[in-house]
């Protein structure tokens, strides 16, 4: 379960603990949206998730058949799962991965995911926030890491942008000019 947990978090950005108490029930298959209600969201506030993923479809669809109690990213049986911090050491160590502390952690997923949606796909922040499931735009902006090459691109495109507008007053100011002439 915990292999499809981490890509599905990569995916969906979800909290671990909202994921983990997420149950069937809360799954709307025909429309594929996760509907996390307030009960279980950090921020006491009902939230849509819709399902693009195929590998996460396909893994909901497995999970499925357990019923609408039970827990997706729980125990094989569908039965709940408070703490998976030990089934990801053992993933990270099989994928060469540092776990822990001072390395990697379920967070981070949530870091890479936001980091996706807004550095690199151009998400609105307001359409990431409701994904993420920020109260704040300023607490997703935390969230996003953006590489070098991505900030350098943004600044190539502000320098043309502002060559752009430099060489389109330069010809207003021309043609002023050349009416008053």
């Amino acid at each position: 379960m915990l292999k499809w947990a981490v890509g599905d978090d990569l995916d969906t950005a979800m909290r671990q603990g909202t994921m983990l108490k997420l149950q069937n029930k809360h799954i709307d298959f025909d429309e594929w949206v996760i509907h996390i209600p307030a009960d279980i969201a950090k921020d006491d506030e009902d939230l849509d998730i819709p399902v693009e993923s195929e590998r996460l479809r396909a893994f909901l669809t497995k999970r499925r058949i357990l019923g609408p109690e039970a827990y997706p990213f729980g125990h094989h049986d569908g039965s709940y799962q408070g703490d998976i911090k030990k089934a990801m050491r053992s993933l990270f160590k099989l994928a060469g991965i540092a776990f822990g502390r001072d390395d990697m952690v379920w967070h981070d997923l949530r870091h890479d995911a936001a980091t996706m949606l807004v550095a690199e796909l151009n998400t609105p922040l307001s359409v990431a926030k409701e994904i993420t499931g920020h109260a704040h735009a300023s607490m997703l902006e935390r969230y996003v890491n953006p590489k070098l090459e991505q900030r350098r691109e943004a600044l190539r495109q502000l320098a043309e942008a502002r060559e752009k507008n430099l060489k389109a007053e330069q010809e207003r100011a021309n043609k002023t000019e050349a009416k008053a002439g």
